[in-house]
């Protein structure tokens, strides 16, 4: 996992998904700020351009001095450039879908042993996962390309001997 930045792609993707929420990628700073693919094709790169600590009386819990209190004590303030980017850009997202395909609510979702499934109706879903590589060309959009899953599938496959002969058993 790990620390990320976050996209929102303005173009088309390939597969037709219109995700509900920004996508993420790692091929930044990760400092957890949003890029954007424009509609016109660009990337724009958020920038961090200040930071500064809120005055406690402005944060959500002024009056505790604990953990509560450091809740909204740092704001940053972005803003977008065009980043003229050549390259490889590979971001990702998931969704839960429907037996029939529709998409599902990531609010209500159970998690056990038996699967995913809706918590009202008890309805099973499925996570589908859903991962891009974006081609960029003097700072132009070439095209989006879908990862097939088994470049995922070797990706994740040449990570697991870095975790062979781990024992969290203390």
């Amino acid at each position: 996992m790990g620390m990320f930045d976050y996209l929102r792609c303005e173009v088309s993707l390939p597969d037709g998904w219109k995700p509900p929420r920004e996508l993420q990628t790692k091929d930044f700073d990760c400092n957890m700020v949003t890029h954007v693919i424009s509609a016109e094709g660009r990337l724009m790169l958020s920038r961090i351009d200040r930071v500064e600590e809120v005055p406690k009386a402005e944060r959500p819990y002024p009056n505790d001095d604990g953990f509560l209190g450091l809740c909204g004590s740092i704001r940053t303030h972005t803003s977008l450039h065009d980043s003229n980017y050549h390259g490889l850009v590979n971001f990702y997202g998931s969704e839960y879908q429907t037996p029939e395909g529709a998409p599902a609510s990531y609010h209500g979702v159970e998690h056990d042993a038996d699967g995913v499934r809706c918590h009202k109706t008890k309805t099973p879903l499925k996570h589908v996962w859903h991962e891009y590589n974006a081609k960029f060309t003097d700072g132009q959009l070439v095209g989006i390309e879908i990862v097939p899953d088994l470049d995922r599938a070797a990706r994740s496959a040449a990570e697991k001997p870095c975790f062979e002969g781990v024992d969290n058993k203390d």
